[in-house]
C-alpha cells in the first residue's frame, strides 16, 4: 500500500489511530474533539476537505465502519480559496451535528484534496 503523506501531515495537527491494521485503511482515525482540530488546520492551512467517514469502536476494541459519510463536491465556478473555506464549514458543521455520547468510541477520518 502506498505511502500516505497527508497522514504525516495530519499527526502534526492533532492525536489520532492509525486504522491501517485494525481495518486496512491507510487513514487516521480521530474523536470528534480531535478531528475539530484537523479542520481548522485544514482551513488554516488552505487545505479543502473532500469528504470523510466515522468508524465506530465495540466494547471489544474493534474497530467497524459507522457507515456515515460525507463528502463535498468542488463547484466549477468556485475558486480554490472558496473550496477550502466551504469543504471545511460543511465538514464542521457534520460533525458538530453529531451527538457526544460516546466519545473515544467514534472515530473520525477525513480525505483531503
Amino acid at each position: 500500500m502506498p505511502h500516505n503523506k497527508d497522514n504525516e501531515w495530519l499527526r502534526t495537527v492533532a492525536t489520532g489511530v492509525h486504522l491501517l491494521k485494525a481495518v486496512g485503511v491507510d487513514e487516521i482515525g480521530f474523536s470528534k474533539l480531535e478531528v475539530l482540530k484537523v479542520i481548522t488546520a485544514c482551513e488554516y492551512s488552505g487545505k479543502a476537505i473532500l469528504g470523510g467517514d466515522i468508524w465506530r469502536q465495540d466494547t471489544d476494541g474493534k474497530i467497524i465502519s459507522d457507515g456515515s459519510n460525507w463528502y463535498i463536491n468542488r463547484f466549477k465556478s468556485e475558486s480554490a480559496g472558496e473550496y477550502v473555506r466551504r469543504s471545511c464549514a460543511i465538514s464542521r458543521a457534520y460533525v458538530e451535528q453529531l451527538p457526544d455520547a460516546d466519545e473515544g468510541r467514534y472515530l473520525y477520518t477525513v480525505t483531503l484534496q
